[in-house]
């Protein structure tokens, strides 16, 4: 199948009280990809993400996307106590498709229980979004984002907050959403061990792009090389890939 661009970044910066966050960004995403973007806390990932996605807009250079965007942010950034069930949580996604001031349709509930179906949390629709653990957030926000019907996945460090069998399974539902709904996907990730096992091109983050390759083009000693030695995370590799997900 011929790829197509679907996210362009040219020099992209950007600053908050004078603190250089994003330096020159540039890259290109085609459609399908699976693109892994790393980086140590600071290096400007979320606040990448939030340009991609238009939540953060003065900055300086250009974005172009070409189709829908699906936003899961991380869990830390939800308000895991607002009073609302799985079901009207999950209805969001449809806002930016539908638009806010409309009724749903019993069609756009039977949409809304598909997709949580589909993640696996259809049980858990009439559940207090306050009681669901970290993995069954990160499905419902999944379940979200999908039903804005995005031509791009952005998923921002899915994993944190999620223990181990829950990332496994959670990574396992990714791979069918791309199979079945040919999505493009692009992970932040601090799992380097799942960002190398899964991803097709990987991307170096710290306020600049220090390298963007296909994956085996890059090994975790490169990693460490262009990051410095206390950046003791990339040291793990695919054995603890493989040691962290093998059940």
């Amino acid at each position: 199948m011929e790829r197509n661009k679907i996210l362009e970044v040219i020099d992209v910066s950007y600053s908050k009280n004078d603190v250089e966050i994003l330096k020159n960004i540039n890259f290109e995403v085609l459609s399908g990809e699976f693109v892994g973007i790393i980086g140590p806390n600071g290096a400007g990932k979320t606040t990448l993400a939030k340009i991609i996605v238009g939540e953060i807009r003065d900055y300086i250079g250009k974005v172009y996307v070409k189709g829908r965007i699906g936003y899961v942010p991380q869990i830390k950034d939800i308000n895991r106590d607002m009073p609302v069930l799985v079901k009207e949580f999950a209805s969001m996604g449809l806002y930016g498709k539908k638009g806010f001031l409309r009724f749903f349709t019993r069609q756009d509930w039977k949409e809304v229980e598909k997709k949580l179906e589909l993640v696996g949390i259809l049980s858990l629709k009439d559940r207090p979004v306050s009681k669901l653990s970290g993995g069954e957030l990160q499905r419902l926000m999944l379940a979200r984002a999908l039903l804005y019907e995005p031509d791009i996945l952005l998923l921002d460090e899915p994993e944190a907050g999620v223990d181990q069998m829950g990332k496994a399974r959670f990574y396992e539902l990714i791979d069918t959403m791309r199979e079945n709904e040919n999505l493009t996907v692009i992970l932040i990730s601090h799992d380097i061990g799942m960002v190398f096992q899964k991803c097709e091109k990987i991307m170096c983050l710290n306020k600049t792009l220090h390298c963007q390759a296909p994956r085996e083009r890059i090994s975790p000693e490169d990693l460490r090389k262009i990051f410095s030695e206390d950046f003791d995370i990339w040291i793990r590799g695919q054995k603890h890939y493989e040691r962290e997900h093998e059940h």
